[in-house]
This record gives structure tokens, sequence and C-alpha cells, in this order.
């Protein structure tokens, strides 16, 4: 099942430091090519009604992007899925704060 695209939506905006404005993704899915054709997976933990819309719309525009190297430098802003560390939050003795 080799995969084909990644699916993207923009999530917002930013100016670089060239004055322009650039997008940046952030990756929603996969799609893959199966032995029934081409189908796509999309992340549960991805809340779609975060993304922005067009007046009066209820959709969102996801485009599909070649897969890339995660390692190069090129990769659009928010292309790679997030990191999932946990981190403890602790005291100055050490000890664990609960929430």
């Amino acid at each position: 099942m080799a995969k084909l695209y990644d699916i993207c939506a923009k999530s917002r905006e930013y100016t670089d430091g060239n004055g322009n404005k650039r997008p940046i993704w952030v990756k929603i899915g996969e799609v893959h090519e199966g032995q029934y054709g081409q189908y796509a997976k999309l992340y549960r933990y991805i809340n779609l009604s975060g993304f922005p819309a067009q007046e009066g719309s209820d959709t969102i525009i996801a485009t599909m992007f070649e897969p890339k190297d995660k390692h190069t430098t090129s990769d659009p802003v928010g292309m790679t899925q997030p990191k999932q560390e946990w981190q403890d939050a602790t005291n100055s003795n050490g000890q664990i704060v609960p929430f």
C-alpha cells in the first residue's frame, strides 16, 4: 500500500521577511494506493472545524501534495506530523504536579 499524497489544509498565513504572504499547511491525512484502488486516511485527531472556510460555506479545501523526504529543509511548514512528546509538570522539589 504505497502512499501517493499528503492531504493538507491551509490553517493560516504569515508574512515572510520579504513581505510576501505565505500559507501554513497542516497535514490532515494521506492518500494511498491499495488493492482496490486509491483511498484516503484522515487523522482523527485533526478538528476540521478549526480551519478557515469561505464566507457562507461549511466546507474546507484540502490540497494533495506529493510526499517529500521528512529530512529536507525545503518542506513547507506544518507538513510533518506533530511530535507526541509528553512531559510531566514538576515543582521545584521534583514532585509531579497534578492538573
